[in-house]
């Protein structure tokens, strides 16, 4: 089954999914980038960005991947359109894309790669709200919960502001938005500040100062700790359980689609064990969710 069209089609359909990239998502409405501040970045680049995720997902989980390479891996798949992203030189590469190895301390894992940061920021600088509220909602299973609408359209106080993290942390420096904000949702976009708005890494901000990158992330209930680097945080996520208890849970979901209830409790302790072994491929879930009772002895309608 490893590689089989269906297997393919059920990797693909499934990280779409996980990643929040199915039709109708916050992916699929990006906005254009001020080409003025980011050269690098043309329209040109939007489809070859989105399918690299798609392939970055086969690639891990089709290859025999483990689960830590979701997050890990320094794989891409890079065309002509994408290379100026990744500070690689256009002409080496065509409009196919290209799959190579970049800086493992850069860019690992797919929350590293131009789709994800690219679609995650404003037409004119970052969004460490948005990159945050990502990984803390669809990553961590962190929910701090639904925000104000009216939210969306507040702007930082008038200030002098050398980079986006301070205009970020000054607009949600009080209540009602600060007990969300400063302890789930801005922290891991903070770290990843360490990338512009296009995904190309930076030391400088756009908007002069240096870039901090540090923050103390919290991973789960249990589990809060001070981050330097996307490395650092990519790897606290990749070795977490209940990062991987997450991913299943969501796995089940799309599996049987239908929203998880406390009946999949068994079934999600059972995959998620299997996922924490470090040698356990990805794409063992589909065979091992397919052997299960609640697969296998499944009724209409439940």
């Amino acid at each position: 089954m490893l590689g089989s069209p269906k297997a393919t089609a059920v990797v693909r359909s499934f990280h779409q999914y996980y990643a929040g990239i199915e039709a109708g998502s916050h992916w699929v409405n990006i906005s254009d980038h001020d080409p003025k501040k980011f050269p690098a970045y043309t329209a040109a680049a939007y489809a070859p960005m989105m399918a690299e995720i798609d392939a970055f997902f086969q690639d891990v989980v089709l290859s025999g991947g483990k689960f830590r390479d979701l997050f890990l891996s320094n794989v891409a798949f890079v065309t002509k359109d994408t290379a100026a992203l990744y500070g690689l030189d256009p002409s080496g590469y065509t409009a196919q894309a290209t799959r190579v190895q970049l800086s493992a301390d850069q860019r690992p894992g797919f929350l590293t790669r131009a789709g994800f940061l690219s679609t995650f920021s404003k037409f004119d600088a970052t969004s460490p709200i948005l990159r945050g509220a990502f990984i803390s909602g669809r990553v961590l299973g962190i929910h701090p919960g639904t925000p104000d609408p009216a939210a969306t359209k507040m702007m930082p106080p008038p200030g002098n502001y050398t980079t986006q993290r301070q205009a970020i942390e000054a607009l949600t420096a009080n209540e009602p938005c600060r007990s969300c904000h400063a302890v789930a949702i801005n922290p891991p976009g903070f770290v990843l500040e360490r990338y512009n708005a296009v995904g190309t890494w930076q030391d400088k901000d756009a908007l002069g100062g240096a870039i901090d990158g540090t923050a103390t992330v919290r991973f789960s209930a249990t589990v809060t700790k001070p981050i330097g680097t996307p490395l650092e945080m990519m790897t606290e996520i990749a070795n977490l359980r209940e990062v991987q208890s997450h991913y299943t849970v969501q796995w089940v979901a799309f599996a049987s689609g239908r929203t998880p209830n406390p009946n999949d409790g068994c079934i999600v302790n059972q995959l998620s064990g299997n996922l924490a072994n470090a040698n356990y491929p990805v794409v063992n879930l589909i065979a091992d969710y397919t052997a299960t009772d609640s697969f296998r002895l499944r009724i209409v309608g439940n």
